[in-house]
């Protein structure tokens, strides 16, 4: 929790935006920012304990510090006491009723607007148990479903998503084998949140090979004779991702593609090309790339992508027939990476103002047009 400061004396400490001492006493800690800060409350407690002051919590900063509702990770720690047996029975029963009246009705209208066991608190702590991995299918079912009503189902990457699904399915094959972490071939309800949406498209229109692949992903697909790309009819390959997204979400298209863009462009920025299968940059620009090709972040991401795909460097000829499949794999990493930066190079849209394309030798360049 963040708090404000308030000294027992007259001389109160605000959050606020000025960095100028106030004349009516106001001491200056930086910005309400830094003051709602925990380095703002460490760099202060040396005066509180000197002049015996009083740390009180003050509701503007507390504001801004609001807790997090409670969400569902691949790396979510297992805790057994998380619940008393008696509550997770309770939840239990609760669902299994929801589940029977569900099956018989097959109507999802009926859904509970409100649980007698079950909030979002509750919902995280019971799928923190392991004892929950046991628990019959249509409890799970039920209770997956009420996850991805509540927005609970949160991922930072494609191979997040998908060992968060296996470990809320682990009986499930997995998705090295199957090339679908969604084996099962679920699907969304209208009531899922956009994100929730989002995972079960990635999982269905993601290249099947990314999820059982090795490194890079479609050089994996390639040395191994895989597909990489899987016709949805669009105009082009770098088109068929969106054309699944449309397909499978229909309506929600729109949002479910923010999503995973807004995804994707963050896992490029933050991971650049440290990641391997299912998140390795070429997989993800790809996807991104079809859902936007008009993304402003484009040239941006391709320029941090280009130090590990395109180091600039000569390659050695081998000299052993050893040697051969990693320049080949290398060769490839390039020539993949110069597939997916023309577009973007050539697309005078996305160039930043000011600059232009080479006019040739001997020719003068000149910019033309937005």
């Amino acid at each position: 929790m963040r708090f404000g400061l308030r000294f027992a004396t007259s001389f109160p400490v605000r959050c606020t935006e000025s960095r100028e001492a106030h004349p009516d006493g106001d001491m200056n800690l930086g910005t309400a920012r830094d003051m709602c800060s925990g380095r703002a409350l460490a760099k202060s407690l040396s005066v509180l304990l000197v002049s015996g002051a009083v740390l009180v919590a003050n509701p503007a900063c507390q504001a801004q510090a609001q807790p997090q509702p409670p969400e569902l990770r691949h790396d979510m720690p297992a805790q057994p006491d998380a619940l008393s047996q008696a509550q997770f029975d309770a939840i239990v029963t609760e669902a299994r009723e929801v589940a029977r009246a569900t099956a018989e009705t097959h109507d999802i209208r009926h859904w509970p607007a409100t649980w007698q066991h079950l909030d979002r608190a509750a919902l995280a702590a019971w799928w923190r148990m392991p004892q929950s991995a046991a628990v019959d299918e249509p409890v799970r079912i039920t209770l997956v479903e009420q996850a991805a009503v509540w927005d609970m189902l949160s991922f930072d990457r494609p191979s997040e998503a998908a060992q968060l699904w296996r470990r809320m399915w682990p009986r499930q094959p997995a998705a090295r084998d199957t090339g679908n972490p969604n084996a099962t071939s679920w699907s969304f309800d209208e009531q899922w949140s956009d994100r929730s949406t989002a995972m079960l498209a990635l999982f269905q229109c993601y290249p099947a090979s990314a999820w059982m692949s090795d490194g890079e992903a479609p050089v994996w697909a390639l040395e191994n004779r895989k597909s990489w790309h899987v016709s949805w009819g669009a105009a082009d390959p770098w088109g068929d991702f969106q054309q699944c997204i449309k397909s499978t979400t229909r309506e929600r298209a729109d949002a479910v593609s923010a999503v995973l863009e807004e995804l994707f462009t963050r896992e490029l920025l933050r991971d650049r090309c440290s990641g391997s299968g299912p998140d390795s940059c070429l997989a993800v620009y790809g996807a991104l790339y079809s859902i936007h090709r008009r993304n402003p972040r484009l040239p941006e991401l391709l320029k941090l992508m280009e130090p590990a795909l395109d180091p600039g460097n000569s390659l050695t000829l081998p000299v052993d027939a050893d040697s051969l499949p990693a320049m080949e794999n290398e060769l490839e990493r390039r020539r993949m990476f110069i597939t997916i930066k023309l577009p973007v190079v050539l697309d005078r849209r996305l160039r930043p103002r000011g600059r232009c394309g080479f006019a040739g030798p001997g020719r003068r360049s000149a910019c033309r047009g937005p």
